[in-house]
């Protein structure tokens, strides 16, 4: 999958490394990071914390969407080199060998289980 142009802007400057990067990263990682980590807790899956996030707060992808876009193998390699602990799904998606938390164009997504399941209509 290729990261369209505003996708790409997002990535650069959540990875960069000045000032604007690290308030990005505080910012937007924090609520990513968060929304991996509470899978299970206030949804049973990815795609209704997506949908809660497009629907209730006008985003316009939900984190895991997001998360996709970026690139989830460049967040964990950051959270790794800092030392830092893998929210839930983030952990399942390393431990699953996947690249994405959704795949076959956004019909299928990652479970806790680590399998690939469909996306309800």
């Amino acid at each position: 999958a290729t990261l369209t142009e505003s996708h790409q802007d997002a990535a650069a400057l959540l990875f960069a490394d000045d000032a604007q990067g690290r308030l990005a990263w505080g910012l937007m990682g924090g609520a990513l990071l968060y929304a991996a980590d509470l899978v299970g807790q206030i949804a049973d899956d990815i795609v209704n914390i997506d949908r809660a996030m497009r629907w209730g707060f006008a985003w316009k992808m939900g984190p895991f969407e997001l998360l996709d876009a970026i690139g989830p193998g460049r967040v964990i390699a950051r959270l790794e080199a800092d030392g830092a602990a893998l929210p839930k799904m983030l952990a399942v998606l390393k431990g699953s060998g996947n690249q994405t938390f959704y795949r076959n164009g956004g019909a299928e997504y990652l479970g806790l289980d680590g399998e690939y399941h469909p996306v309800p209509g």
